[in-house]
């Protein structure tokens, strides 16, 4: 029975890295042969996996053949009555700081013939280098529920994204600048206005805008309480 239920729980997990946690020999935990479950988990969770393995291409071979085959409704999905139109006006400048607040500034309009609201959704792309710090394809970073708006009318959002949400932890210095904890890679950083983790917004224009960082930014302070941050379970002081 207990290897009849790891079949079926691997089987309902393919393809989700946590699932390994359920499908693996710790389900014998509590049946008399281990005391606990080791359960244990990356960045990949949720919405980041499923669009970070879209972008890698990992949905396009068996037995999947296709992101449409294995996400029914994208993290962030919604529907409404009438449609929108969404037009990206101003985000404040190229370049960022740690810890700095940018405003991204939104025009909504109601395209359809009913009242309605729209939600806009922000997500992050950051400069990703192969064997570098792991990073999500895309981020949540902001997000903004509109007014009722009628047909035809526009109203100007503007969204805080707050550049603390840009950074990756980086626990074994993977990108080999000697250094370890919160870090800011030097590169392009893509903030995407998305109607889901997945899709644009149909028929609207400058969906997306770009931050370039020219160099690598650590962060070695919580800008809350000043304290310093820095790994406890790897390198040599673990």
């Amino acid at each position: 029975e207990g290897n009849s239920n790891n079949a079926a729980e691997g089987s309902y997990y393919t393809g989700v890295p946590s699932g390994a946690n359920l499908a693996n020999s710790n389900n014998n935990a509590g049946h008399g042969h281990a005391v606990f479950a080791d359960y244990y988990e990356g960045i990949y969770v949720g919405y980041k996996w499923f669009e970070t393995a879209d972008a890698e291409g990992f949905w396009n071979s068996d037995p999947y053949n296709g992101y449409e085959n294995v996400v029914a409704y994208p993290f962030g999905y919604g529907l409404s009555y009438t449609t929108f139109k969404w037009d990206m006006k101003s985000v404040g400048g190229t370049s960022f700081k740690a810890n700095e607040e940018l405003n991204i500034v939104v025009e909504v309009t109601n395209t359809g013939e009913v009242a309605g609201r729209d939600v806009v959704e922000l997500y992050l792309t950051a400069p990703y280098t192969k064997g570098g710090i792991e990073k999500s394809s895309v981020k949540l970073v902001g997000f903004q529920k509109t007014d009722v708006l009628v047909p035809g009318e526009s109203r100007t959002y503007t969204i805080p994204v707050n550049t603390h949400d840009f950074m990756s932890f980086d626990c074994y210095d993977a990108n080999n600048n000697g250094h370890t904890g919160y870090e800011l890679d030097k590169g392009d950083y893509v903030i995407k206005a998305l109607t889901d983790a997945h899709n644009l917004r149909p028929g609207s224009s400058n969906n997306s805008c770009t931050y370039r960082l020219s160099d690598t930014i650590n962060v070695d302070e919580d800008d809350k309480t000043g304290h310093e941050v820095k790994p406890l379970f790897t390198g040599d002081e673990a």
